[in-house]
């Protein structure tokens, strides 16, 4: 395990926290139909961005950008304090694993269009 300064170089990170679900036949389909939802719109949506698994019942969603922002709550369930999607970018880091979802790794992180970072 090593960890990533985000925000440098243009690196953000969307943090997918499936902890605040249930159990895990929740949070796997809540994470399924984000993704399905990414895939139907964004062209190309795995080759483009790297996925990891975390180590607490989560993702990693990596890509670069030209202007990264910097740490944001996007999305929280009702009743729950702690949000289920946040933005890691300037000012953030995340700590980084092996196990991924996708065929790229970190090495493969690649600049993402504004369309397609808005989506996500």
């Amino acid at each position: 395990m090593f960890g990533f300064v985000t925000g440098v170089n243009g690196l953000e990170c969307i943090d997918v926290d499936l902890k605040v679900l249930s159990g895990y036949k929740e949070q796997k389909e809540w994470f399924d139909e984000y993704v399905s939802f990414l895939e139907d719109n964004i062209e190309d949506f795995k080759e483009k961005f790297v996925i990891a698994k975390t180590r607490n019942a989560g993702f990693h969603i990596l890509y670069r950008c030209k202007n990264p922002i910097g740490n944001t709550k996007i999305a929280s369930l009702e009743g729950c304090k702690e949000a289920i999607l946040e933005s890691r970018g300037i000012g953030g880091y995340i700590f980084v694993y092996e196990n991924f979802l996708t065929e790229k790794e970190y090495h493969n992180i690649q600049e993402v269009s504004e369309y397609d970072r808005e989506v996500l």
